[in-house]
């Protein structure tokens, strides 16, 4: 990656507008590409190793190397030094294969990895985890022979990593309902403040939402303000009303009682 701030330009840009967005799937072939262009890696892989006794899966870009990688093999899970480290602890920091302790990939561990990833150009990795707790741990994990990720490299990674996690949390919390997504343009309601009012009608607190998409109450409340201004409300429970009305968010189910949930959402 050469040095200069061209790469924090780009994914400025690019998170800028995903947040902007009533996004309700993430754009993971868009994040991909842009990965292995920033990184110059060999290819990208989508990861998630499930707690307990799940199989694990992933998806690989670019579309020309599913090919040539053995997706079902056992081995790119069993030896593969970062997934291990991942999955004994849990760590949400953005890592590179050189950073795995000697505890968890020996050199024999590492010897082994090194002939089976060898002819596939993957020795070298970065993953950028997405989440780290149950049901399962995801990540985005870069792969490339050319060299080990430079200290600059694994810096930008530690910046984008929670940005990527808190945009894949949206998604997910924005994915769950099916209201017409139009509406919320017309009241000029970012996705982040939608993914907040949507779990606003869940009745969850600002403490609580803060941790769904990873970010703090303080943020919470702030997204709370504008929206209330932009729905012309000056509470909660008028914005949640307001909003199902407006077609924004799903009317509430029947029985469900949490509109009226007596937390306040600071």
């Amino acid at each position: 990656m050469r040095t200069t701030d061209r790469p924090y330009a780009r994914w400025l840009e690019f998170v800028a507008h995903v947040l902007s967005q009533p996004m309700i799937t993430f754009a993971h072939d868009l994040v991909a590409a842009e990965l292995c262009e920033t990184f110059e890696c060999t290819a990208t892989a989508l990861f998630s190793w499930p707690h307990g006794s799940g199989q694990p899966s992933l998806r690989i870009w670019p579309d020309s190397f599913r090919g040539t990688a053995p997706q079902g093999s056992p081995a790119i899970y069993a030896i593969n030094p970062l997934q291990n480290y991942y999955r004994i602890t849990g760590d949400p920091i953005a890592r590179g294969t050189i950073e795995v302790p000697s505890r968890i990939a020996d050199r024999r561990a590492l010897a082994a990895w090194r002939e089976f990833s060898d002819p596939l150009q993957l020795y070298h990795q970065l993953a950028l985890p997405l989440s780290a707790t149950a049901p399962a741990h995801r990540a985005y994990v870069l792969g490339r022979s050319s060299g080990v990720f430079t200290g600059e490299e694994l810096e930008l990674a530690r910046v984008l990593q929670p940005v990527l996690a808190a945009v894949d949390r949206q998604a997910a919390v924005l994915s769950r309902g099916q209201p017409p997504w139009p509406a919320a343009g017309s009241a000029q309601l970012t996705g982040r403040e939608l993914a907040v009012l949507t779990l606003l009608a869940q009745g969850l607190t600002a403490a609580s939402i803060g941790r769904r998409l990873g970010i703090t109450p303080r943020t919470v409340t702030k997204h709370l303000e504008r929206t209330y201004t932009k729905l012309e409300v000056n509470n909660r429970v008028a914005a949640v009303v307001t909003a199902q009305r407006a077609g924004i968010l799903a009317g509430p189910q029947a029985g469900s009682g949490r509109t009226g949930s007596r937390e306040g959402p600071g």
